[in-house]
């Protein structure tokens, strides 16, 4: 069983709209879809709750999908299966930048042991190497520079292209991120109302 969820602290303007073009695309797959919020933390920026949720999602699915706020579903006639295909038999599956740099805004990861045991390394690296808990590019930083060496034959590391059936508004300034996951939704989910 497949699980998606997403991570919403704060308010953005494009919450919205990306949390209904996602829980559209999980409804017509019959796939549970979770809005989380940031876990409390002291020691690290809420972003790293992204690790723990994933990490607490595999306790009750078989796989979880993690997208950022602002990464969308853009082909709903895709079935999930194009996305664990690309999994394989790997433990963790992260899209992979023009720089080649694993970038953490969509996270597939299957329930194993290995799964645990990154998950694992990765929410330590803090403790050991204190420049990823509240310096950018936080997890991502970490996850590059300290799990994927370690853990290369558990990963899956696909050019974000090869993704097609999410769109990551990485790196996008926030009116041009926002304006593109709005005009998504218009394409994606003519039903539904938008924001005013």
């Amino acid at each position: 069983m497949l699980s998606v969820v997403t991570l919403q602290f704060g308010a953005l303007p494009y919450f919205e709209d990306s949390t209904a073009i996602n829980a559209a695309y999980c409804a017509r797959h019959g796939i549970a879809w979770r809005v989380c919020g940031a876990v409390e933390l002291t020691d690290r920026h809420l972003v790293w709750s992204k690790v723990a949720i994933v990490a607490q999602a595999l306790k009750t699915a078989d796989q979880v999908l993690f997208l950022d706020a602002d990464a969308v579903f853009v082909d709903h006639a895709s079935p999930p299966a194009d996305l664990l295909a690309l999994l394989g038999r790997k433990a963790l599956l992260f899209g992979l930048d023009a720089a080649g740099q694993a970038n953490t805004g969509i996270v597939l990861a299957r329930r194993s042991e290995a799964t645990t045991r990154i998950l694992s390394d990765w929410w330590k690296v803090p403790t050991h190497d204190n420049r990823h808990a509240f310096r950018w590019p936080l997890e991502q930083g970490a996850l590059n520079r300290n799990i994927i060496g370690r853990h290369r034959d558990a990963l899956a590391l696909v050019p974000s292209s090869e993704l097609t059936t999410i769109r990551h508004f990485a790196g996008s300034l926030l009116a041009t991120k926002t304006r593109a996951i709005s005009r998504e939704r218009a394409k994606l989910c003519p039903s539904l109302p938008t924001q005013s």
